[in-house]
C-alpha cells in the first residue's frame, strides 16, 4: 500500500475586519479539507508593514520573517480576500 504524505496548505487573510466573511471562511477551510490536507493561517497581515526600503536594509520585521517561514513551508497558499467589483 502507497501512503502519501500529508499536504500542508496555508491562508493568507487580505481583510482585517473582525466580522469579516472572508476571515469567516479562512475559518472555516481546515474542516473543510479532505482527508491528507491540513489547512492553518499563515499568521495576520495586520503586522505587516508597508514595503519601505529604508526598513528592509534594517532586516525584515519578525512578523514579515514567520509569515514568510510558514508559506515557505507550505505546499500551498490559499489567499482569502475581498473583491470589489466596479459596476
Amino acid at each position: 500500500m502507497t501512503s502519501q504524505r500529508q499536504l500542508r496548505f496555508v491562508t493568507l487573510l487580505g481583510s482585517l475586519r473582525k466580522d469579516s466573511v472572508h476571515a469567516a471562511i479562512a475559518r472555516a477551510l481546515p474542516s473543510l479539507a479532505p482527508e491528507g490536507i491540513t489547512i492553518a493561517s499563515a499568521g495576520s497581515i495586520r503586522e505587516l508593514p508597508h514595503y519601505d526600503a529604508d526598513l528592509q536594509m534594517e532586516g525584515f520585521p519578525p512578523a514579515l520573517l514567520a509569515i514568510a517561514a510558514e508559506i515557505q513551508e507550505a505546499d500551498a497558499v490559499i489567499i482569502v480576500t475581498p473583491l470589489r467589483v466596479a459596476r
